[in-house]
């Protein structure tokens, strides 16, 4: 247990450590798909769901909710906005696949649309495949493949894009969420919710069946694959790598990047993988699971990650409205750390608190100091150094118990972050609150606007709040 004493005065309480090394992620463009100019603004609901890289014409298409999107990229950091397309600006589009000759296919709740975006500036919608349940899309040379919630997989012949045909379809699927194609198109791994890794050969379209079926460690969510190895993310529970070169996918181990692992993919020996909190790398390792490498931390929800192939270690991401371009460094190796909270919110009169750090880097995290700016506050911290995927508990214990607002800070070898503070705050009323007591009175309007009820309008009977966001 290592004890880290509080420190007082006008001076700042923690010095900057020496660097150990560089960030092994860093952010190296942004752009705002809040920007009035596109799609002529739709915005707070704007929001990034999935993204795919068209290395021929170099350009980047991106969906969610406000539409569809596409990007000319010049491989240096910069994107420019060519176009995009929405029937209703509120339209929700939830995946996406980029075709031959200028096409895209984009998942709606009706069905999977087919544009032709040769001209960005006028794309034109050619054909629609009318289905309410379309889970996932992928090219497979000129076949589209389309998973649906119901448990099948369709494939459709494509050459001509405006007269999709279906040319198969394989039932037995449980709850299809994402799959990834080869680069022959030959096989199709699919994310089953249900079942786990599923392996299709989808070679001969007429004839689609199922290879093999291999469980997971928690719940699908989506896979990608590179190499002889594919990766499976498992929302809460990580990542899991499984090995190809053998007659079914075998297990190598799991991953945890922290957060809850939504959506990855594999390029140039690293896994990316979007985990609300920000975007994780993975270092591929040939005969066990990926390895952790850092973590670019976001202020919304990261959801999407696709390749940068005109960029080496590079990748585009979405967490929102923002559309970032990242740049990793595979050799770089260094802690990375991770506050359980930037703020508390304590009742006067407290006299312990408790956080966590995490440390998300590839090396051991060393908790350097805890200081106090307003001096009234000590720290303990349950391990140190922390090792890559471990964690460890500070507590705060305040003489005399909480008075006032004050801040706490925590130097690190982290060199992206070697700072970080907690702002400590007095929860008024809020802060009191225990389990069977009254809860605060407030008051909210209909979805209409108007009227307006309170809390206290319903006492006596059950309340339930719903929080839900638009995805």
């Amino acid at each position: 247990m290592l004890t880290l004493l509080s420190a007082c005065g006008l001076a700042p309480p923690c010095v900057e450590p020496e660097s150990t090394g560089h960030d092994p992620i860093i952010e190296d463009g942004f752009y705002n798909l809040d920007a009035p100019e596109l799609l002529g603004g739709a915005g707070l609901l704007v929001h990034l769901l999935d993204l795919a890289f068209e290395p021929e014409l170099f350009r980047l298409h991106g969906v969610g909710t406000g539409g569809y999107w596409v990007f000319g990229t010049d491989g240096k950091g910069t994107l420019d906005p060519l176009g995009g397309y929405a029937e209703r600006l509120t339209d929700t589009y939830t995946g996406l696949a980029v075709l031959p000759d200028a096409h895209v296919a984009v998942l709606t709740s009706s069905g999977v649309l087919v544009l032709d975006v040769t001209d960005p500036d006028a794309i034109a919608q050619v054909s629609v495949i009318e289905t309410h349940d379309a889970a996932a899309v992928a090219a497979a040379g000129a076949h589209l493949v389309l998973l649906r919630h119901s448990g099948q997989l369709q494939v459709y012949e494509l050459s001509d894009p405006s007269k999709p045909e279906m040319a198969g379809e394989l039932r037995g699927l449980e709850s299809p969420r994402a799959l990834d194609v080869s680069q022959d198109g030959d096989t199709v791994w699919v994310a089953d919710a249900g079942l786990g890794l599923v392996v299709v050969d989808v070679s001969d379209p007429g004839q689609l069946s199922i290879v093999s079926t291999v469980a997971t460690r928690g719940v699908a969510g989506d896979v990608t694959h590179a190499g002889d190895q594919a990766f499976v993310a498992l929302g809460s529970v990580g990542v899991e790598t499984f090995a190809l070169d053998g007659p079914e996918p075998q297990t190598l181990g799991l991953t945890e990047p922290g957060g809850m692992a939504l959506q990855l993919v594999a390029s140039d020996g690293l896994v990316w993988v979007a985990t609300l909190e920000g975007f994780a790398t993975l270092r591929q390792s040939p005969d066990g699971p990926a390895e952790l490498h850092g973590l670019e931390p976001t202020h919304r929800f990261a959801m999407t990650v696709a390749p940068a192939p005109e960029r080496v270690g590079g990748a585009y991401g979405g967490a929102w409205s923002d559309l970032l371009i990242l740049q990793a460094d595979g050799g770089a190796q260094a802690p990375q750390s991770a506050l359980s909270t930037s703020a508390l919110r304590l009742a006067e009169g407290t006299e312990q608190a408790e956080l966590w750090v995490a440390n998300r880097g590839g090396v051991e995290l060393v908790l350097e100091q805890l200081g106090s700016f307003g001096g009234g506050v000590q720290g303990t911290v349950g391990a140190d150094p922390i090792p890559p995927a471990g964690w460890a508990q500070v507590v705060l214990d305040f003489a005399g118990g909480f008075g006032g607002d004050e801040t706490v800070c925590l130097a690190s070898n982290d060199p992206g972050q070697p700072i970080q503070t907690i702002d400590i705050t007095t929860g008024d009323d809020v802060s009191a609150l225990t389990v069977g007591g009254y809860a605060p009175d407030f008051s909210l309007p209909e979805l209409e606007g108007s009227p307006w009820h309170s809390l206290s309008d319903f006492l006596g009977r059950p309340v339930l709040l719903v929080w839900f966001t638009t995805w």
